[in-house]
């Protein structure tokens, strides 16, 4: 009878815990690349995006909007605002969720992509068809 309450009250234990590798949300893939794109400043302060990207070689399904975070180095976004910039790190290579219509993506949401070097290539920014 004791066996029986043991195992009754572990099966509960492990009922209540859940199934672990359920709760983790998988790691996104990551990629070392080079691109170019435009630095900007997102809707919170200290936060910067790097939109209009472009892979040199094309890489496929690749964002084309990244959140720009610090590598090994403590690089200095502010310098290379509105330029246009060729960047090279590891990028995540997963897309933001769909804004509601109307609305914007939280620039929390957006993949990240560590960089490593930068250097401005243009002044301005340069405009085009947004992929």
């Amino acid at each position: 009878m004791g066996a029986i309450a043991g195992a009754v009250a572990w099966t509960t234990i492990l009922m209540a815990a859940g199934d672990p590798s359920q709760d983790t949300p998988e790691p996104a893939q990551t990629q070392d690349v080079t691109v170019t794109g435009c630095v900007t400043e997102g809707t919170d302060a200290g936060v910067y995006i790097l939109s209009n990207v472009m892979a040199k070689p094309e890489i496929q399904n690749i964002p084309h909007t990244f959140r720009l975070v610090s590598g090994d180095a403590d690089l200095d976004f502010t310098l290379h605002m509105n330029h246009q910039v060729q960047a090279s790190g590891r990028a995540e290579l997963k897309f933001p969720p769909d804004p509601a219509p109307g609305g914007r993506i939280d620039p929390r949401d957006l993949p990240a992509f560590a960089v490593a070097t930068i250097q401005s290539v243009s002044e301005r920014c340069l405009t085009g068809a947004v992929r």
